[in-house]
């Protein structure tokens, strides 16, 4: 009997008689997003979290936020801050963001290792000792207009963006934790119309269309979706709305994987081999960071083994559903397969 086997990580390729198929996802089931803001006036600048959760309550989502914020200060000043601490242990987090200041990302490795690292470890740990399924994200901020003229990673708009991003990554895999990469959507839309006013009148703080370019980027570094066309309150035009949400979305939704924000701590994810012989089925089972798995075959069935097998008693399309369950929260992930011939040894 000819059957057929293919094996998907994203390449298809035919092997050995059967039908083997490799896939994962990111979507998490929860209830209720919650968001503790780390930072300085580029986060609370035009209340840039309320725009966040303006855009979220929009589309249906449950959201709600807290801050800590001081104008002007660095990740050294909150890590000092016994408010902070509060906050931090004031609920179970879904995320909490932290925000440098403007220039502390420009500065040399060494800086940054030295005066920077050792107050946002103090940070991290304190997150993670009281719940470690709290997912972190640092902020990635934006050069200034035309750059710090003094400054030798910063002479000009251009370099100073790049070294933001340079060393925003770094930090970020060092501690191994996502980036909301706001300064690189900001740069792809200023370069696209620069008719759009991102800025204040001193050229680095973020004018209300600019702290929307945050917010939308944020909303998909959270939500994995696009803002476009939201019904949230914003008070910008609807012109450079609809500009910003769709340069947001075009730039991220669809490269999360390249900031790390698709597996951030100890989420679950489900993931699973299927093979196919006829109606005779296998599951093998690739899903991390869980405690149990729940499988549902498409046909009234179910089982709780973690690598089952199943027969179809009848030729037809059917839906493979995982359920992956883990200490921070559940993921499923569906495949739909077609039984077309069967096995009448099978079913004895």
């Amino acid at each position: 009997m000819p059957s057929l086997i293919l094996k998907i990580t994203n390449i298809a390729k035919v092997m050995c008689g059967l039908l083997l198929i490799m896939f994962s996802s990111s979507s998490f089931a929860q209830n209720e997003t919650s968001v503790l803001f780390i930072g300085n006036s580029l986060t609370f600048g035009n209340d840039m979290p309320k725009m966040v959760s303006e855009i979220a309550t929009a589309q249906g989502k449950s959201v709600i936020f807290d801050t800590v914020i001081k104008k002007g200060m660095t990740i050294q000043y909150h890590s000092e801050q016994t408010r902070t601490y509060k906050k931090i242990k004031s609920r179970k987090w879904s995320y909490v963001v932290v925000q440098g200041h403007s220039t502390e990302f420009v500065q040399t490795q060494e800086t940054i290792d030295e005066n920077t690292l050792p107050y946002l470890r103090k940070i991290i740990d304190s997150i993670r000792r009281y719940s470690s399924c709290t997912k972190i994200i640092l902020y990635e901020t934006w050069g200034y207009k035309y750059g710090l003229l003094d400054a030798p990673n910063a002479e000009n708009y251009t370099v100073m963006q790049n070294q933001i991003k340079l060393q925003t990554m770094r930090v970020a895999d060092i501690f191994s934790i996502g980036v909301c990469p706001v300064g690189e959507v900001w740069k792809s839309i200023y370069s696209k119309d620069t008719t759009l006013n991102l800025y204040t009148a001193d050229n680095y703080h973020p004018s209300r269309t600019g702290s929307y370019v945050a917010a939308c980027t944020f909303y998909i570094a959270l939500f994995g979706e696009t803002p476009y066309d939201n019904r949230g309150k914003i008070g910008i035009n609807k012109e450079d709305r609809r500009t910003i949400e769709i340069q947001a979305a075009a730039f991220l939704l669809g490269n999360r994987s390249k900031w790390r924000l698709n597996q951030l701590n100890n989420a679950p994810v489900a993931a699973y081999d299927v093979i196919l012989q006829n109606n005779e089925l296998k599951l093998v089972s690739r899903a991390t960071n869980v405690i149990r798995v729940t499988w549902y075959f498409g046909d009234g069935n179910l089982s709780k083994e973690r690598n089952p097998k199943h027969v179809y008693k009848n030729k037809g399309t059917y839906t493979i559903n995982q359920i992956a369950i883990g200490k921070c929260g559940s993921n499923s992930l569906k495949r739909i397969i077609t039984v077309k011939a069967l096995n009448p040894a099978a079913n004895k």
